[in-house]
């Protein structure tokens, strides 16, 4: 008795990007060639009318269902689910291309018969010019997760790209959390962790690839926004998942808070702006002693690129910190997400050398007070 068939809908929520689009659909028809098995593309798209008439046509030239939706991403998904046929059901984001094997080998891990699979992670590669913007993103953690395929064998929690589900299990854990606020963000990382916490594995497959466009990420603009972002629906993916929350060493950004606001106080009392500089010139020294020592540590690029690495990630805490604080939650002062053993030991390295900077810097400040004549 041969093996069942697998049969994929891939769901693509798109706004804009119509030539990336093109590009996504045209891939995914040689892909679709290349498989013995049957495979609906489904784009729920909120363009305007322009772009969505050019989207439209594409989506005629490459036999892939059109439908028109809301802004919100996760209602896309959802609906883009609601629309499909087959019971494996995939993610892919409107800026990237696939492999010309990504269905076979998704259908690959399908067919192994692991006991309580969920859904198959592939690989996520950047593809383009790597542009000076894109030389310091790569030194940050953010990109880390596209290439967790390649790394581990199973994953607690995966983004929304090049990731495919049994429709049964995605439907069993509620689909996108379409409650959440702003129209994208974290509602992946929120699916995949009820997945997992459900019982279910997720497997990795880094043969399964799509190619993600570098130029969607070549703005400072939107990086920005992406880290307030992301930093922000932290509050609300550990306040679904509370136990993610973990005690922590205090993090160097809500204790910069923390001693900034106390500053102005004692500058009054003392009739001195020394804490006021003093806490300017820890927060300066701090960021110039991490991007030495990650520097040394041989990641191998000039020190302005470390320096400049640190700008998102410090967005990301400050988005952070302002919801904890604007839901009158201090545990952000004490606690952190945490997800496994394995996170620890990825971030234990970088947090040494944050810790060191901060510590050292907080010194050499103290130094700098004491040989102030008086």
């Amino acid at each position: 008795m041969g093996k069942a068939r697998i049969d994929f809908s891939v769901v693509i929520p798109t706004f804009g990007r119509e030539s990336y689009v093109r590009k996504l659909l045209a891939s995914l028809d040689a892909a679709r060639s290349n498989y013995d098995g049957e495979v609906e593309v489904i784009i729920v798209d909120s363009s305007n009318q322009v772009a969505a008439q050019h989207i439209a046509e594409s989506c005629k030239m490459y036999d892939a269902i059109y439908c028109e939706g809301e802004q919100s991403v996760r209602w896309k998904r959802n609906y883009g689910v609601r629309q499909s046929r087959f019971p494996i059901v995939m993610f892919i984001d409107s800026d990237c291309e696939v492999d010309s094997d990504i269905f076979k080998e998704h259908a690959k891990i399908y067919e192994s018969v692991i006991e309580r699979l969920g859904g198959v992670y592939g690989l996520t590669r950047f593809v383009g010019k790597r542009s000076f913007l894109w030389r310091i993103i790569e030194l940050t953690s953010f990109v880390d997760v596209f290439s967790f395929a390649e790394r581990f064998p199973y994953v607690q929690w995966a983004i929304g790209n090049n990731i495919s589900y049994f429709r049964s299990v995605f439907d069993n854990v509620g689909g996108f959390e379409e409650n959440f606020p702003f129209r994208l963000g974290g509602d992946d990382l929120d699916l995949s962790l009820r997945v997992t916490t459900s019982g279910h594995w997720i497997k990795t497959n880094p043969r399964a690839v799509t190619y993600h466009a570098r130029d969607t990420w070549n703005s400072w603009k939107a990086i920005l926004e992406r880290a307030i972002r992301w930093g922000r629906m932290e509050y609300y993916i550990c306040n679904k998942h509370p136990q993610l929350l973990r005690r922590d060493l205090p993090r160097r950004e809500p204790l910069f808070l923390l001693f900034s606001l106390f500053s102005p106080v004692l500058a009054i009392v003392s009739h001195s702006m020394i804490p006021i500089w003093g806490i300017v010139l820890w927060g300066i020294t701090a960021f110039l002693l991490r991007s030495l020592l990650d520097q040394v540590a041989g990641h191998g690029k000039p020190l302005f690129y470390h320096f400049l690495a640190q700008i998102p990630t410090v967005m990301y805490q400050l988005g952070c910190i302002f919801e904890y604080l604007r839901h009158k939650r201090l545990d952000i002062l004490y606690r952190r997400m945490i997800f496994s053993i394995h996170h620890i030991r990825s971030i234990w390295p970088e947090e040494v050398r944050r810790l060191w900077a901060s510590l050292l810097a907080f010194w050499i400040v103290l130094l700098f007070y004491a040989l102030l004549p008086r």
